[in-house]
């Protein structure tokens, strides 16, 4: 199957909430907090964190290469930028993100670097054995890896979510450095 325009699959809110849930459960987050999504397609990554009742008043920035977004995100997010997230700067801010798979390896890198720079929280979806690669044996190692407990479906059969067929998980660096890497399995939300 040929990919997308610039590699753009909506993020399925099951997969966000998961994520939000977590964070929300282990107090990691607080609502004057700023977040950005560097790669933030329509806005639904945005749209699940901002209907937590601890988040709703978050301020959300988001980074977005298609102009075709623009709208929606104008409508999710306090700020909004169309612009090449791996060209341009970033600012203090707490960043979740599903970047494009052609460019994983150098979404993580600057996901890493923003984190060693600013000491925010960072998650960045991935499939789970994009991992097993050699070449990211060096690469800086999450803090948590919070394993999907479903294969969620970034395809739509027909207006329905098709069947996943790959595992992800959430990597998560947390703003120092942790000695060890915590593996958790989170399961989907209860409304899904």
């Amino acid at each position: 199957m040929e990919r997308k325009t610039l590699d753009y699959y909506a993020t399925p809110p099951s997969v966000s909430l998961a994520l939000r849930d977590w964070m929300v459960a282990n107090t990691l987050l607080n609502s004057n907090d700023p977040f950005l999504d560097p790669s933030a397609g329509d806005g639904a990554i945005i749209r699940a964190f901002r209907d937590a009742s601890r988040l709703s008043e978050a301020h959300w920035s988001a980074i977005e290469i298609d102009s075709s977004h623009l709208g929606s995100l104008q409508e999710t997010a306090h700020r909004v930028f169309i612009a090449d997230a791996l060209a341009t700067d970033w600012f203090p801010a707490n960043v979740i993100a599903n970047p494009p798979f052609r460019g994983l390896d150098q979404f993580w890198q600057k996901i890493a670097r923003h984190r060693a720079t600013y000491k925010k929280w960072c998650a960045c979806l991935v499939p789970t054995a994009w991992w097993h690669a050699q070449k990211r044996r060096e690469y800086v190692r999450p803090d948590f890896i919070l394993a999907l407990g479903w294969r969620p479906s970034f395809l739509l059969d027909g207006g329905r979510p098709r069947n996943g067929t790959q595992d992800y998980s959430w990597c998560v660096l947390a703003p120092r450095e942790k000695s060890i890497t915590r593996w958790e399995r989170i399961e989907k939300p209860l409304q899904f």
